[in-house]
């Protein structure tokens, strides 16, 4: 396909870094202000997690011993449980969430062609929008769930979309056409 360029994970300039610091540091004030420790659904999210990496805790819970929904996140963050007390996982836990969102943020805006000091501004509109409007009772910014990682991929995803950057999967075209050549040919009698 042409004009349709091929990329690694990307090296960003240092304004750019800049900015993603700035953004992820307002995504973790605002968390850190409209969500007291744990927030929405942070006890349940990290009581699972936690319970994943340790089932002799609080065993025979009816809860905790429900489906896992969310087992990637429970893998990822129950581990540091074993060792940190819940709330400790919870601000490790929203400081990963918010620095990624950030990074996916960036992303989107640079996509869009938007300046690193308009980046943040869009971050601000974005922080303004989720303190006064509700979509169907979703939230994402506040407390740490599965879903701000989510974002932070759905944002870098749409970023790379509107750049026309995709990352090729199972190398170049030649080695993953199928060739005849390779396949020997049988014949019925």
């Amino acid at each position: 396909v042409t004009g349709v360029q091929t990329c690694a994970l990307p090296i960003l300039p240092r304004t750019r870094w800049r900015c993603v610091i700035w953004v992820g540091l307002l995504f973790l004030a605002y968390s850190f202000w409209t969500a007291a420790i744990p927030g929405s659904n942070e006890s349940h999210y990290l009581c699972k997690a936690k319970f994943w990496w340790q089932p002799d805790w609080c065993s025979r819970d009816l809860f905790l011993e429900s489906s896992n929904p969310h087992l990637v996140f429970y893998i990822a963050f129950g581990w540091m449980a074993k060792w940190l007390s819940l709330e400790a996982v919870t601000v490790i836990s929203r400081v990963l969430g918010y620095f990624a969102l950030a990074a996916g943020w960036e992303w989107l805006c640079r996509g869009l062609r938007l300046s690193p000091r308009a980046t943040v501004l869009a971050a601000c509109w974005l922080m303004l929008c989720a303190a006064t409007v509700t979509l169907s009772g979703e939230w994402l910014l506040g407390g740490i769930e599965s879903k701000v990682f989510a974002y932070a991929g759905v944002f870098a995803a749409l970023g790379a979309t509107c750049q026309r950057r995709f990352i090729a999967a199972g190398g170049d075209r030649k080695s993953t056409r199928l060739n005849s050549s390779h396949i020997p040919l049988s014949r019925m009698p």
